[in-house]
């Protein structure tokens, strides 16, 4: 997990997402979270293009609490695959 600044650049990490069918933009899914029915969360998450169990899940307050403040971004990689062995 990484905490950015809303601001940062944190999509262009170097790995190769999977792409929208016209082949040049990334097929990032987005969704807002409700808690208690109040939309609360902005969600967006996209998933590796040679290994389909490596995702990235970046989490942003939909309101931040700052006046003038851009808020953060948590960026969580995770990797849904079977666990590894090791010998």
């Amino acid at each position: 997990m990484l905490l950015f600044s809303k601001g940062a650049k944190y999509r262009k990490d170097g790995i190769d997402w999977k792409k929208k069918k016209n082949g040049r933009a990334i097929a990032e899914n987005h969704e807002k979270l409700r808690v208690q029915g109040v939309e609360l969360l902005r969600c967006c998450y996209v998933h590796c293009a040679p290994l389909p169990s490596f995702h990235r899940r970046a989490y942003s307050l939909l309101h931040p609490p700052a006046v003038g403040d851009k808020g953060l971004v948590l960026v969580h990689y995770l990797n849904e695959g079977p666990p590894h062995r090791y010998l």
